[in-house]
């Protein structure tokens, strides 16, 4: 019976989130309801929900994430990832390599809408070459997704480190090799049967070339700057990921030389309020699993069932990231009853988990970044997920692996 009324909670969640409810609220509406049927009073329903709301963890996670969201507007207003793309381009003669940079580049900041940016010109890269829809399609979706399991802007991995209560480089560390080989795992759709255009390779007058090459170097830098500056900070230096935003966002937003009255407006619309929605949401529901006692009552039928939680780790992350096409999602709904099945906490288990969920929404049809490049393209999206089915099916067998042989 107790079964029963979890799965009532997580089919509201998932209905919600197909019906287009914002994630955050699907999961405080799922929350309520878990509190109802586990017969929490309203007073400690109450407690919990301001416990998570103002916990420190909560606040710097939502600081970040904030923050996040100015700096990828900050770096659309002074068109910085343009000027990466151009820079690369220009260093770069072979189109073959040039097709992937703007969707690798427009993946360093995580927005819905990047994919279909990056793909008019993983279009323009491939000029006249010969080239089915679907294979530029799956370049451009591919490669814009690269970073999921490593860059810590992406608010599933920050979230992750919330849930797992482990520091964020330390999850990190185990979920790097699955960046590695995304990105070599790519490579054949790039390369496969296509050969380099003799045109890439005539040559110019070499003071000529030595100066745009200076030229585009510099361009360069200046667009990468500010994010290689945060994941230096993070990650030598060590501090939390809210301040090492802060100390790159702080002055750009003064060299914007905002006045006073322009600043409301900067912040609508630089911060989506719907991603700290999210936040709220997700911090809210794993609390609830646990105080609810729901978390128990799951692994107890779990264990009697006699499923593994590596075998949990693999399905349940791929169903809920291939049902919402939302890693946020994922790591909200399964992480927490992951994380309830393990005597103590194992990474390279969590790890898996990761890139089970990311092989979910990579060929999930609810995600948005997936309808909006095969729209683009007039690619069929089911021969773009048939595409991608390899090489993910290898991610999860490689992450398998890691836990078998640790």
């Amino acid at each position: 019976m107790e079964l029963i009324k979890l799965a009532v909670v997580f089919a509201l969640i998932l209905g919600l989130i197909n019906k287009k409810v914002n994630l955050g609220l699907a999961m405080i509406i799922g929350s309520i309801l878990m509190a109802f049927f586990f017969r929490m009073s309203v007073s400690e329903t109450l407690a919990t929900f301001v416990t998570t709301l103002t916990s420190v963890s909560t606040l710097q996670t939502a600081a970040a994430l904030t923050l996040i969201m100015i700096l990828e507007y900050l770096m659309r207003q002074k068109k910085m990832l343009e000027k990466i793309v151009e820079a690369l381009n220009g260093l770069i003669r072979d189109y073959r390599l040039v097709m992937p940079v703007p969707p690798v580049f427009m993946g360093l900041l995580p927005s819905a809408g990047g994919a279909l940016f990056s793909a008019s010109m993983v279009s323009n890269a491939c000029g006249d070459h010969v080239m089915s829809a679907e294979r530029k399609g799956v370049i451009n979706f591919w490669y814009r997704h690269i970073w999921e399991c490593v860059l810590p802007l992406y608010p599933s991995l920050i979230i992750a480190s919330e849930v797992i209560g482990v520091p964020m480089n330390q999850f990190i560390q185990n979920t790097y090799p699955f960046t590695v080989m995304a990105i070599l795992l790519g490579l054949p759709y790039l390369m496969y049967q296509m050969k380099k255009d003799t045109a890439d390779c005539d040559h110019h007058d070499t003071a000529a070339q030595e100066k745009s090459t200076l030229r585009n170097m510099k361009k360069l830098l200046e667009g990468v700057l500010p994010i290689l500056i945060i994941l230096l900070v993070f990650f030598l230096l060590k501090f939390p990921l809210w301040i090492s935003l802060l100390i790159v966002v702080l002055p750009m937003m003064l060299s914007m030389k905002l006045k006073l009255k322009e600043i409301p407006g900067f912040i609508k619309a630089s911060v989506s309020f719907k991603i700290i929605v999210i936040l709220a949401g997700i911090m809210i529901f794993k609390d609830m699993l646990e105080v609810s006692g729901a978390v128990d009552i799951l692994v107890s039928q779990m264990t009697e069932w006699g499923i593994s939680v590596i075998a949990l780790s693999i399905l349940l992350p791929f169903a809920v990231g291939f049902f919402t096409g939302l890693s946020q999602a994922f790591v909200a709904i399964a992480f927490p009853i992951l994380l309830g099945m393990m005597p103590q906490t194992d990474l390279s288990l969590m790890a898996l988990a990761h890139v089970s969920g990311f092989a979910g929404i990579m060929v999930s049809p609810m995600h948005l970044c997936l309808v909006l490049t095969a729209d683009f393209f007039s690619a069929r999206m089911g021969k773009m997920i048939a595409m991608m089915t390899p090489p993910l099916l290898f991610m999860v067998s490689a992450g398998w692996l890691m836990v078998q042989t640790q």
